[in-house]
């Protein structure tokens, strides 16, 4: 009784066939210590993997689990004009959930608690951000415009995270201030007065 080869094959399905492939043609590699005709063989057995996956993937026209795939490129922007054309292609005519001028449907003070949120992820590290939680108690907006704000840091265990919140002589704290503020200047459109708070 002759022992069946790797390189036979039977008929799986396309998926199964592929991944089996696949996987055999990981396991094969070729020693320096090997023998000329044992080289040859696996050379040879190799070439037949290959001609049945490029046989296997040869057959199918189309991924079974979906009406279309894109093949796109991050780096240069190869198949986003095909993806857009098939994105509107496929659109559907209707009207506009939100007005056309509005940027976002969050509120303004979740906005700020946004602003805030991502200094903190930016200059605290590892878990001290998911423990401190974003409070705002004073929100106004003056005669001129200004808007002032106080937004509380509450930390849960204050031992462990609040001079991490602070940094050496308020150093950190400033800066999430500083930076926060001149991102929700840039959100608002308007001056702002903003008091960061660490408790």
């Amino acid at each position: 009784m002759m022992k069946k080869s790797n390189c036979d094959t039977e008929e799986e399905g396309f998926e199964t066939d592929v991944m089996r492939y696949s996987s055999d043609l990981g396991s094969i590699s070729l020693d320096n210590d090997q023998h000329a005709d044992n080289d040859n063989e696996t050379i040879d057995c190799l070439q037949r993997k290959l001609r049945n996956v490029k046989h296997l993937c040869g057959r199918e026209t189309s991924w079974k689990q979906f009406e279309a795939v894109f093949m796109v490129s991050a780096i240069n922007g190869d198949g986003v004009a095909e993806l857009r054309e098939y994105l509107i292609f496929k659109a559907k005519p209707g009207d506009w959930k939100y007005h056309s001028s509005l940027v976002t449907d969050q509120t303004p003070l979740e906005i700020a608690k946004m602003c805030v949120w991502e200094k903190l992820l930016e200059y605290l590290p590892k878990e001290i951000p998911y423990n401190i939680t974003v409070k705002i108690p004073y929100w106004e907006v003056n005669e001129d415009g200004i808007l002032n704000c106080i937004i509380e840091l509450d930390c849960k265990e204050k031992n462990r995270y609040l001079k991490y919140a602070l940094g050496k002589r308020g150093a950190t704290v400033g800066k999430i201030a500083r930076e926060a503020k001149q991102e929700m200047m840039n959100t608002f459109k308007c001056d702002i007065s903003l008091k960061l708070v660490v408790k």
